[in-house]
């Protein structure tokens, strides 16, 4: 937790939460801003990892989980398991689809705003240019297709994420490998 407050606190603010104790809420996101937009997926041996161009982007997206309230928007709750990417996965012909798993307990709002779309031919590209809006977006969310997710620690030899032919055929290229770090 130490590590997490020194170097994230240049980015944000930590507030207390009944709920979850200690929270981090980033500076400067806009009220259209969802996590796991600032970046890219590459695929690695335990599946999409999301590689982000924010300097916090180490921790918030592969260490806890991201929940949503209003008056305070998104915020971040710590974990300690590092995983590939902590969201559910789901894929469509032409679309591939996550959202960021919330801390346990939470209570999803009735309309989730964590949904991400994106054209599937874009997947392994800067995911800010290509997100789908959400009026476009949500019929997409509802038929699209579950794939692995980590919920827990990310098991050896496991792929998450949407299947590597699907991003292949989908993109008309080969997606390359990239190696396990902090991103």
């Amino acid at each position: 937790m130490n590590t997490f407050q020194q170097d994230l606190s240049a980015y944000g603010r930590w507030i207390q939460t009944p709920e979850y104790g200690l929270v981090w809420v980033p500076n400067g996101t806009s009220a259209e801003w969802r996590p796991y937009t600032d970046g890219r997926w590459v695929e690695t041996a335990w599946g999409w990892s999301f590689v982000s161009d924010v300097p916090w982007g180490w921790a918030a997206f592969h260490y806890g989980r991201w929940g949503f309230r209003a008056g305070l928007g998104w915020f971040w709750v710590p974990g300690y398991v590092w995983a590939p990417a902590w969201v559910s996965w789901r894929y469509y012909a032409g679309y591939v689809c996550w959202s960021p798993f919330a801390p346990a307990g939470f209570v999803y709002p009735r309309t989730w705003p964590g949904w991400v779309v994106v054209p599937s031919r874009a997947f392994t590209r800067p995911i800010r240019g290509h997100v789908v809006p959400w009026p476009h977006a949500a019929p997409v969310v509802r038929t699209a297709r579950p794939a692995p997710s980590v919920t827990a620690a990310p098991r050896r030899g496991s792929f998450y994420g949407p299947p590597r032919e699907f991003v292949q055929r989908e993109a008309r290229s080969t997606a390359r490998p990239a190696r396990r770090g902090r991103h």
